[in-house]
């Protein structure tokens, strides 16, 4: 090989070592920023409340920022390709004892005349001579290399077990965000169905709070609970029904106050409800008189506290139904619609006497004032004996 290229050839290690650190250095700083960009894109989107294009708007972002970043930290740096004698420079300042021989040695080699190709191979033979022992592969700072390596492996594979494990820590932004890229995603196929939502109940009523998941499998959901008495939330898990589609229950015993309160399931969080605590009517009581048809010889029969109605067809039923105050009216409703009104007494209400209950049905009384209430029960027919 002749002097001169195994010089430049020297330079060469140099180049390719420099631009080996710029692309690991670039690479560490946009898995970085990807793996930030994504976290935070996950957590802004697993939410069913977030609309298509803020979920469209979020992606656009996360592309821009990486773009930006992969612009500025890889193509500026790549462009500015560094010449043979600022690369000898580079080295020299490594090695301060060279004396400015391999500087000037690889500007004889791109500047020499034909009659300095003499003087120009001394040059070429004196630095090779003085750089004999110089590592031009190790110029670049061997730590810096070193670390920045370690970190765009580390990234790499963080953002690899990211995107692997995302689904379980946000089943819902990932499915937004990393799901359907070409088309705006459908934010409705993701839903938590809360029941009974903003509602009225009578003080002292136990209430069911259900969180349905539609269109993810949350393994756990929490109600978040605020009494109207206290400023702190409580937070409670809620148990799993057997259900086909994900359900959830949470049971609220003896509500005396007003409760505020809102369900989360593994970071998706439906809007916040409020369960009033009202004086409202309820049904205390009530009592059945059985008057069975002549033939039976069987005489009046009261049957107190009841709730199903068994008797023979053909008897007639008096029922008087006693709620918890005094109201306006009231309805005795059977499961097919029908219904007879409840004639208020000095106490409670009893309807005409139901004629003949035809079929097996249903039946509820409803008393009401501002609202109504209800003690269901069923009719049976039964024999004579």
């Amino acid at each position: 090989m002749a002097p001169h290229d195994e010089l430049l050839r020297k330079i060469a290690l140099v180049r390719g070592r420099w631009k080996a650190f710029l692309w690991l250095r670039g690479l560490a700083w946009i898995l970085g920023v990807t793996v930030a960009s994504l976290l935070i894109g996950l957590v802004l989107a697993n939410s069913t409340s977030i609309s298509g294009w803020a979920v469209v708007g979020l992606r656009l972002a996360l592309v821009a920022v990486v773009l930006f970043t992969v612009f500025k930290t890889l193509v500026l740096p790549l462009r500015r390709t560094p010449t043979d004698t600022q690369l000898a420079r580079f080295v020299e300042e490594k090695n301060p004892g060279l004396e400015d021989r391999l500087v000037s040695a690889v500007e004889a080699i791109h500047k020499s005349k034909t009659e300095q190709i003499a003087f120009v191979h001394l040059l070429i033979k004196d630095a090779l001579d003085r750089t004999k022992h110089v590592r031009f592969r190790e110029q670049v700072n061997k730590r810096k290399f070193s670390t920045f390596a370690g970190l765009t492996a580390g990234l790499a594979l963080a953002l690899i077990v990211s995107l692997y494990i995302s689904s379980l820590f946000f089943p819902v932004g990932s499915a937004l965000l990393l799901g359907s890229l070409l088309k705006p995603p459908n934010v409705d196929a993701w839903e938590l169905k809360v029941t009974p939502g903003d509602i009225t109940v009578a003080r002292g009523s136990d209430v069911t709070i259900q969180a349905v998941a539609m269109g993810f499998d949350p393994q756990r959901a929490e109600v978040h609970l605020r009494y109207a008495n206290s400023t702190q939330w409580e937070i409670a898990t809620m148990e799993v029904a057997p259900q086909n589609v994900p359900t959830f229950r949470h049971l609220v015993f003896n509500l005396q106050e007003s409760v505020h309160y809102f369900v989360d399931a593994r970071g998706n969080r439906s809007r916040e409800f409020t369960i009033d605590v009202a004086d409202l009517p309820r049904v205390e009581k009530v009592d059945y008189t059985y008057h069975y048809p002549p033939y039976t010889g069987l005489a009046v029969k009261k049957e107190e506290n009841a709730t199903d109605i068994a008797a023979l067809k053909g008897t007639e039923v008096e029922v008087t139904v006693t709620g918890s105050q005094l109201l306006a009216g009231g309805r005795l409703v059977f499961a097919d619609g029908k219904s007879l009104s409840l004639q208020p007494p000095a106490r409670g209400w009893s309807p005409a006497r139901n004629r003949r209950p035809h079929n097996d049905v249903s039946h509820r009384a409803d008393q009401y004032e501002q609202g109504e209430v209800s003690r269901p029960g069923r009719i049976f027919h039964g024999s004579p004996r």
